[in-house]
């Protein structure tokens, strides 16, 4: 599945970059307590809404720092299910289409398995220091992803005919 995502935080940052409804724009959320980076790109699939009442985030794999408030097509890879504080708050996973390093990527079970573990390390500490509990499951296919993605598009339209 291809589709056009929002990066919000270039990788390696340790600054919380969040598009913002009310501003239009990408703002400073907050700065991450310890010393942990964002290991990949991270961003929102637009015209999505998650359990947690934003955007469905989606991390984006490519070699290259991507500038917040860049679309980019991605071909969604699988997911990581997390729980945030309670909230149930799955990331997609997702490579650049047009990243030449990532061609060869088209399931989750075609990411090294360090590169999984680096982004499972990532969120299970980058919020400790802020005293929250992020519970990290497991990686699960990209058809689960795809199906999750379709939920959060239809619960957008639902939530966006209410208004």
């Amino acid at each position: 599945m291809k589709i056009k995502v929002i990066n919000e935080i270039p990788k390696n940052s340790s600054v919380k970059y969040e598009y913002c409804q009310k501003e239009k724009r990408i703002v400073v959320d907050r700065i991450l307590a310890g010393s942990e980076k964002y290991p990949t790109n991270y961003g929102f699939i637009p015209d999505t809404l998650d359990d947690d009442g934003d955007p469905l985030d989606v991390l984006i794999f490519c070699h290259q720092r991507i500038l917040p408030n860049v679309m980019v097509e991605v071909r969604v890879v699988g997911m990581l299910e997390i729980i945030d504080d309670g909230e149930i708050d799955n990331k997609i996973i997702s490579v650049v289409e047009n990243d030449p390093f990532n061609k060869e990527i088209n399931d989750i079970f075609d990411l090294k398995e360090h590169e999984k573990k680096v982004v499972k390390n990532f969120f299970e500490n980058y919020k400790k220091l802020e005293n929250k509990v992020v519970n990290v499951k497991n990686f699960v296919a990209k058809e689960k992803a795809v199906l999750f993605i379709e939920k959060t598009r239809k619960k957008y339209l639902d939530n966006k005919n209410n208004c």
